[in-house]
């Protein structure tokens, strides 16, 4: 498995978390993830415009096909990577922003601008908590623990990553 993805509601809006390993998600993975999307956001009766996506990667990325399904979900999103340095990975960051100019590409120094630019800037606490439990099921993500160093996140047990709870992997 090469993500991982929940959803949660944040007042009016409806925040799907991904978390993604350093390698690029299958096909299947990437379908899975946009059916639970479509079908999340129906359920729960949400417009896009209160829909947005938080992304922390190692550097996994969808494919050129995978890409395309971006279109039918005109949300914001931010992702968190440290890869963008990559010339390939960059090229894929410009181009999901050619698709849709709501994405925010940053580094795990960022985060709390790529919060804010979904309107959660208040709200990493939650966040935080969600991408512990989806790091349950996945190896260890390097851009994750950055993102904790960067918000100063630690678990109870003084650790600074480290499961909790179930997750909810696609």
């Amino acid at each position: 498995m090469e993500m991982a993805i929940t959803a949660l509601r944040v007042g009016r809006l409806i925040v799907f978390v991904w978390l993604h390993t350093k390698n690029d998600p299958s096909d299947g993975e990437w379908e899975t993830a946009f059916e639970f999307m479509s079908t999340t956001r129906r359920r729960e009766g949400v417009p896009f415009g209160d829909a947005r996506s938080l992304v922390i990667t190692d550097g996994g990325a969808p494919r050129s096909l995978q890409r395309a399904r971006l279109r039918e979900f005109p949300m914001k999103s931010s992702v968190i990577t440290t890869v963008l340095s990559d010339p390939i990975k960059r090229g894929i960051a410009t181009a999901i922003s050619w698709a849709n100019p709501r994405f925010f590409f940053g580094g795990p120094n960022d985060a709390p601008r790529a919060a804010e630019h979904l309107d959660l800037g208040d709200q990493w606490d939650v966040l935080w908590q969600t991408f512990q439990d989806l790091q349950q099921a996945l190896p260890p993500n390097q851009a994750l623990e950055r993102v904790g160093e960067v918000l100063k996140k630690k678990d109870p047990d003084g650790s600074k990553r480290g499961p909790r709870s179930s997750p909810w992997p696609i």
